[in-house]
């Protein structure tokens, strides 16, 4: 029986790509995620539906999404230096306040304001708001569907402002 070897091409391929992939994987950006979020002035336990739209928008634009559920979206100072020590390059800090009429079908209004911080030194790149309503859509989108979209549109803003300053 006889063994077969691959060609020195086959191997030369190889060798080239195991040095490629590494340092593809580590030019991704790393961004640190805090999300609150709150319905009639009362704060909303996990999962959060702006962060799980926000994060699933980000993953599919190759950015690292690092959580830090409970953290507070006011205090950038404190986010930045955990941002630091988790090896982020940029904090995302988001807060979502939804209003609901009462109902089986409620109107539900979202307004979310963000910032988008570098690390270290907490440079504020972007800072703005956005809101969104089922009003018209009650049968096809809840709140949760409402928030997932919220989520889409910081995302889509924040990795606008990542690819500009890339440039």
């Amino acid at each position: 029986m006889r063994l077969h070897v691959p060609g020195r091409g086959f191997l030369l391929l190889f060798a080239l790509l195991a040095l490629l992939l590494p340092a593809s994987r580590s030019s991704a950006q790393a961004l640190l995620v805090v999300v609150e979020e709150s319905l009639n002035g009362a704060a909303l336990p996990p999962p959060l539906a702006a962060r799980e739209g926000l994060a699933a928008a980000l993953f599919d634009d190759g950015i690292v999404v690092l959580d830090l559920p409970g953290g507070s979206a006011s205090d950038m100072d404190q986010l930045s230096r955990t941002a630091v020590s988790a090896g982020a390059d940029y904090v995302l800090a988001v807060s979502v306040a939804y209003t609901a009429t009462a109902g089986d079908q409620p109107v539900v209004n979202g307004h979310a304001s963000y910032r988008l911080a570098g690390v270290p030194g907490g440079a504020l790149l972007l800072q703005a708001a956005a809101d969104a309503t089922n009003k018209g859509r009650e049968k096809m989108v809840d709140r949760t569907g409402l928030g997932e979209e919220i989520g889409q549109v910081i995302a889509g803003k924040a990795w606008d402002t990542l690819r500009r300053l890339a440039r």
